[in-house]
Formats: C-alpha cells, structure tokens, sequence
C-alpha cells in the first residue's frame, strides 16, 4: 500500500539503519517460526486481543503469517494476503526430489548458497531509479535481491508443507494475485504486467488451505506485489480490497 494513499510521509531510504548486524546472515533463518518473535511484539503493540485488526502480508510473509496465526490462535477481523508464497515455483521434480535434497542440505550446511540467476528485473520494474515509480532502500532490497541457503529454503519447504497439509484458520482471508506469470529475459511490458517471481496457480491452489473462509481475486496485469502494480491494476486492487472489506470484515471493537 503506497505512503501517499495512506498520509504518511515518503520514506528516506539513505538514512535507514543498516538491515544486517556483523554476526547475522541476510535472508536466513533456519525456521520460520524464528519470525514469531516479531509478529507476537507487533500483536501486542497493537492491543489487538481487543481491537479489530486486519492482518496484511505479501510472498514470504504471505506464508509466515498464517503459519504464525495458526501457532498462537489469534482471532484477527481478517487477513489480507499479497501474492502469497505457497509452493515453490519450478518442475514438480524440483517440487518432490529436489525439495527432498534440499531437506538433507539444508540441515547439513544450513549457510551453503545455492546457485541460481536472477536478472534484477523484478527490482528495476519497481525502483524508480530504473524502470519503476517508487523509492525504496536497495540496500534492504537489492536488485539482484539477497543470496538463497540451504537452510533457508529448507525452512520455506518445510512451511509448504504445512500449509499444504491444511491450517483450517476461521480468519476471513482475502489472496490477491496477479492474472498471470511471466518469465521475460529483459526489460518489457511482460515485466510490469505480471508475476514474474511466483506461479500464480500455484497460489490459486493452495489458498483454500487457508482456512474456511478464503477469497482469491486475480488482478489483471498485476505485478508479484499487487499494490505496487502500475496505477490501473493498482487502482482496481483497492477497489477489490474495500468491496471485500464492506462485505466480510467486522470491525466493531470490543473495548
């Protein structure tokens, strides 16, 4: 969701803190239940046992979240996810044998990197010192974004499946995604108009594993992050997001 729709003032990303203390790793953790810890400070802050909260995440944390609300048995108003991660995109043999080399990787050598290309063009089609509208850090959001481990994806794995199995969350929940996926090789109207980084699919899929009250939506020519769509598909994501709102959430507070 854009700074300007909501008043608030543009950020300042040459004067963030620095994403990585000496002793951490970029990109890692080891499971994803180490997020928790952050979410439950966040709950709390917000006072939310008692107030109407409308929970939003977007890819991986599109994953954590409800892994999160299905630990601890929070009762959110609702839930908005964005492009949720919820299987790994690829061949079903990267999806099956593969994952099952990565499990035993992983758990080995946790830190090992594993090899792949990234064409820094999901970035560029944000950034709008390239080919984008918006300004963000590229230091906390490289272009050519972070290094993958073992460890990590075994932790991503290990969510799907978890989710895969069924979290039976009675939250409302909205999945938003784009119509289509892209694969582009270079800078193109494909870039801007579509997910090139997860199977949309594979999000229509999984999302009934949500729980019992699941809406998808699918946004034509969305990008990976809907809300950072070109104006258009931005504009009737919003649209979407306040029908669904009207007609699901209940915001009465109980204090």
């Amino acid at each position: 969701m854009d700074s300007a729709r909501l008043g608030l003032p543009r950020p300042r990303p040459a004067q963030v803190r620095p994403l990585v203390a000496p002793h951490q790793t970029a990109n890692y953790v080891a499971d994803l239940s180490e997020y928790f810890a952050e979410l439950d400070w966040a709950w709390a802050r917000l006072g939310a046992d008692g107030r109407p909260v409308v929970l939003s995440a977007h890819s991986t944390g599109g994953l954590t979240v409800p892994l999160w609300l299905r630990s601890r048995g929070h009762r959110p108003a609702a839930m908005v996810l964005n492009s949720p991660w919820f299987d790994l995109k690829g061949p079903w043999l990267l999806r099956t044998v593969g994952t099952q080399v990565v499990d035993q990787v992983g758990r080995r050598a946790p830190k090992r990197p594993i090899p792949r290309n990234v064409s820094g063009l999901y970035a560029r089609s944000l950034h709008r010192d390239h080919d984008g509208e918006f300004d963000f850090s590229l230091d906390w959001k490289p272009l050519e974004s972070w290094p993958v481990h073992a460890g990590w994806l075994r932790a991503i794995r290990r969510g799907h499946a978890e989710l895969h199995r069924g979290l039976r969350l009675p939250t409302p929940t909205l999945v938003l995604s784009s119509t289509r996926s892209g694969n582009p090789t270079d800078m193109s109207d494909e870039v801007h108009t579509t997910d090139i980084v997860l199977d949309v699919e594979q999000i229509r899929r999984w999302a009934p594993a949500i729980g019992t009250h699941v809406t998808s939506i699918a946004i034509p020519d969305a990008r990976h992050d809907v809300w950072l769509s070109r104006e258009p598909a931005r504009k009737q994501a919003f649209a979407e997001l306040d029908t669904w709102v009207s007609a699901y959430v209940d915001t009465r507070s109980d204090q």
